[in-house]
């Protein structure tokens, strides 16, 4: 995985079980705001592939949509 998607799975571990928006990761991992929001998505695809994990039925990561990601509890 790419650092900053090891970054965002790093930043929901810490986190859990606590929902974490997409800008908090935008600080947490990228250190600013600018940076598009599609980062935050691509980060969690990655993570996803490299867990063979499917977004319909996560175990590690998943999607409140429109609100941010969390440590799925299973």
């Amino acid at each position: 995985m790419r650092p900053q998607a090891t970054r965002v799975l790093e930043c929901l571990l810490r986190h859990a079980p606590d929902l974490v928006s997409k800008k908090d990761l935008l600080n947490e991992v990228w250190g600013h705001e600018a940076l598009s929001e599609s980062g935050v998505a691509q980060a969690i695809r990655e993570i996803r592939k490299t867990l063979n994990e499917q977004a319909s039925d996560p175990d590690i990561v998943g999607t409140r949509h429109g609100c941010g990601y969390y440590r799925a509890l299973h």
